[in-house]
């Protein structure tokens, strides 16, 4: 009560004597500052305790450019947004912000996150709390997703698989009600390696070559011109592959070894976007 975190809501009918008194959850005691850090933007949100969300922005920022520059961005936009939903910084209860990458949950601290240089082992909640001190919770933002679809349309389900296919590929994944985090927090995570256009036989060669471990595998792309100045496609690159091996999903029960190099080079395939490709069992 004197939290104002609940409140009189009136009274209910009296069965005889004095009617009782009703009291109820105040969402709009507090508000909560959400942030979404992604590939290639960044959404900062004042929600009130119910989730109803106040004022909200969605920015242009590339998380490669460090968690420095990008939380920055983000305690100066939340700043913004509390002053747009006529809050004080007295009434911020608290700060979540889901990252794409891996997290260690006990200290928000990203864990060898795939597509953001920079960030591994970065203190987050420190570098917030400079600046906004009252709690704040990391995760993974794909484990965020299935909670919060879990909460709002399957509460009923104790066992749920949550997708998010965007710059990486990750699953929030829930058994027996519980959410699965995995070792260092990387439960459902995925990660693909795209090249760029003008990628060669030779780069796409010693990336391969790197990771063979088993004779059934396809052959090394090194072979697939003799100019190695010559852009690669999936044509040069990925034609002569077996049908056998070009599917990563057909490779269960091999060496984890050779199942990285699978997903390599499947990886490889779809990012040159050939015909070849796609007559040999791939495709998008």
């Amino acid at each position: 009560m004197n939290s104002g975190l609940v409140g009189p809501a009136g009274e209910a009918s009296s069965s005889g004597g004095r009617p009782p008194s009703r009291f109820a959850f105040n969402p709009a005691a507090r508000v909560v500052l959400a942030v979404d850090v992604g590939a290639t933007h960044v959404i900062v949100a004042v929600t009130d305790l119910g989730g109803t969300v106040l004022a909200e922005r969605r920015l242009a920022q590339e998380v490669a450019d460090g968690p420095e520059v990008v939380l920055g961005r983000v305690v100066a936009e939340g700043r913004e947004l509390l002053t747009e939903a006529g809050r004080s910084l007295d009434d911020l209860a608290g700060i979540g912000i889901g990252l794409p990458g891996p997290v260690e949950h006990d200290t928000g601290r990203p864990i060898k996150p795939p597509i953001m240089p920079g960030w591994d082992g970065f203190d987050v909640v420190r570098y917030m709390q400079r600046s906004l001190p009252v709690p704040v919770l990391v995760d993974n933002d794909v484990n965020i997703m299935a909670l919060g679809e879990r909460t709002a349309y399957w509460p009923d389900h104790d066992n749920l698989l949550f997708i998010k296919i965007a710059t990486g590929i990750g699953a929030g994944i829930i058994s027996s009600g519980e959410l699965q985090r995995g070792a260092n927090g990387t439960a459902g995570t995925s990660a693909t390696s795209g090249f760029p256009a003008a990628t060669t036989c030779s780069a796409v060669a010693g990336t391969t070559a790197a990771l063979r471990h088993s004779p059934r595998d396809p052959p090394s792309p090194a072979s697939c011109t003799p100019k190695d100045s010559r852009p690669a496609t999936a044509g040069t690159c990925c034609g002569s592959w077996p049908r056998e091996t070009s599917k990563p999903s057909r490779h269960s029960g091999r060496p984890d070894a050779t199942l990285a190099m699978s997903w390599q080079q499947w990886s490889i395939c779809s990012t040159l976007h050939d015909r070849d490709w796609r007559q040999h069992g791939g495709g998008r």
